[in-house]
Formats: structure tokens, C-alpha cells, sequence
């Protein structure tokens, strides 16, 4: 009987860590799941340096640039859901 004791209070305790380790873990993702919503953020916020000002810009250029803003733009989204 007290062994039958023993091995459930073993089984809670196991039970408890893992649980401890599952919550740690999700706070992990979070965290990661932040920073990259926070950089995808600053890249799409972020001006173009490698233009100058006044230059010029094809229209592929430009639809190049435009597709490339939308699939961050998507990708921000897609993170800024899972992570809440």
C-alpha cells in the first residue's frame, strides 16, 4: 500500500516537470515568435539605403520591391497570429 503511494507521488512529480518544461518551452516560442514579428517589423519600416534620393526606379524594380513588401507583409501577419 505505501509503495502503491510512493509510486503515484513519483508519477505527480514527473507529471509536474514535465509540465514545467512544457510551459518553459512555450515561453521560449513566444519570445522567438516576438523578436521575429519585431524584425520583420524593422525591415518592412526600414527606408531603402542602397537608393538615393531622386534616382530613378524601373517599373520591374519597383514590382520586385512591391512583391517583396507584400511577402513580408504576409509573413508579419502570419507570425503576429501564432504568436498570441
Amino acid at each position: 500500500m505505501i509503495s502503491d503511494f510512493e509510486k503515484q507521488l513519483s508519477d505527480k512529480t514527473s507529471v509536474g516537470n514535465e509540465i514545467e518544461q512544457l510551459k518553459k518551452q512555450l515561453n521560449d516560442e513566444k519570445v522567438k515568435k516576438i523578436q521575429a514579428v519585431n524584425k520583420l517589423a524593422e525591415i518592412l519600416n526600414r527606408k531603402d539605403i542602397s537608393q538615393k534620393p531622386g534616382k530613378k526606379v524601373s517599373a520591374s524594380e519597383l514590382r520586385k520591391k512591391e512583391k517583396e513588401y507584400r511577402k513580408l507583409q504576409q509573413d508579419l501577419t502570419q507570425v503576429s497570429r501564432v504568436a498570441r
